[in-house]
């Protein structure tokens, strides 16, 4: 939030995107909601490409990314990753669990 407010004290033109995986939690989406009334803002939502989703069901399941570390990350493939949506962006600023914001530099470029 601390960036979306310095952004509208800034007056600056710059559109706020969410990833809408279907995975996100209740306080994600009230926040989403929250933080665009408190703005007067729109926060566009991107959301995966269904037949990616699928393919990932199809050979994982519903919650396959619980089984390891090639399901999790074929999971972030097929929900976020593989959004061709989000090229248009500069800058994607992901929330990291507090687990791994010391490793965040192992995270690398993904598009």
């Amino acid at each position: 939030m601390v960036l979306t407010d310095a952004i509208s004290k800034a007056g600056a033109k710059i559109q706020l995107f969410t990833l809408a995986t279907g995975w996100l939690h209740q306080e994600t989406i009230d926040m989403v909601k929250t933080t665009e009334n408190k703005y007067q803002i729109s926060i566009e939502k991107i959301y995966p490409q269904e037949s990616d989703v699928q393919a990932f069901v199809d050979q994982y399941g519903m919650n396959g990314f619980y089984d390891g570390e090639e399901p999790k990350k074929a999971c972030c493939g097929a929900r976020k990753r593989s959004n061709h949506s989000m090229k248009r962006y500069w800058v994607l600023m992901p929330g990291l669990p507090a687990k791994d914001v010391n490793n965040r530099h192992t995270y690398g470029t993904q598009f």
